[in-house]
């Protein structure tokens, strides 16, 4: 009897710490944007390799087809420029998410941000 409510008493104890999240906003965990941004990205290379497979399965028409990966493609420019600047340590926008003057990828000579190369090789993979 003795083994069931220790039992019992361990389940409600684990559920309660699973299912109740902590009540101090600053004791949760946050995720830096860094880390938010590459799983955005790796989202959205994952649709664009599923919108590819589906346009040659025959479930998009052309029209539909150019417009979304358009649309994924630009999503995936601005993620991947974003990833660039925070990874140069300059902030990219201000905390209105408007961009600061003078603060453009691929403004250092010499220099090619990653969306114009990933832009790049998803031209090549078309072919």
């Amino acid at each position: 009897m003795s083994a069931l409510l220790a039992s019992l008493l361990l389940t409600l104890g684990l559920g309660a710490y699973i299912f109740f999240p902590e009540k101090r906003v600053a004791a949760q965990a946050e995720k830096p944007r860094l880390e938010l941004l590459e799983e955005r990205k790796a989202v959205l290379y994952e649709n664009l390799r599923d919108l590819n497979f589906e346009h040659r399965a025959g479930k998009y028409r052309e029209e539909e087809y150019a417009a979304e990966r358009g649309a994924l493609e630009t999503e995936a420019a601005a993620v991947l420029a974003e990833i660039d600047a925070l990874e140069r340590g300059a902030p990219r926008t201000t905390a209105g998410g408007l961009r600061q003057p003078g603060n453009q990828p691929g403004n250092q000579p010499g220099s090619q941000p990653r969306h114009q190369a990933a832009n790049q090789a998803a031209r090549s993979s078309r072919s």
